[in-house]
């Protein structure tokens, strides 16, 4: 997150993290950026630590082609 209060997203961006990360303060802001930044999702990946795309590749890999399918169809 940008620490100027004005700064915004302009493209779609989604934002996560494992719900057991505890690496610097990412479970700290992500959360407030989401909320302040209309252009972001945020997901929390559940039974995940620090490398949640791995510890669970099953929730990661649908929430990922979800946004992507919605925000970036292919073909456009």
């Amino acid at each position: 997150m940008r620490p100027e209060p004005g700064y915004r997203i302009t493209v779609p961006l989604l934002l996560t993290h494992g719900e057991h990360d505890r690496t610097g303060n990412i479970a700290r802001i992500e959360p407030a950026w989401a909320e302040r930044d209309p252009h972001c999702r945020y997901e929390l990946v559940p039974d995940a630590s620090h490398n949640a795309n791995q510890d669970n590749a099953d929730f990661f890999n649908e929430v990922l082609p979800n946004f992507l399918s919605e925000h970036y169809p292919s073909g456009t």
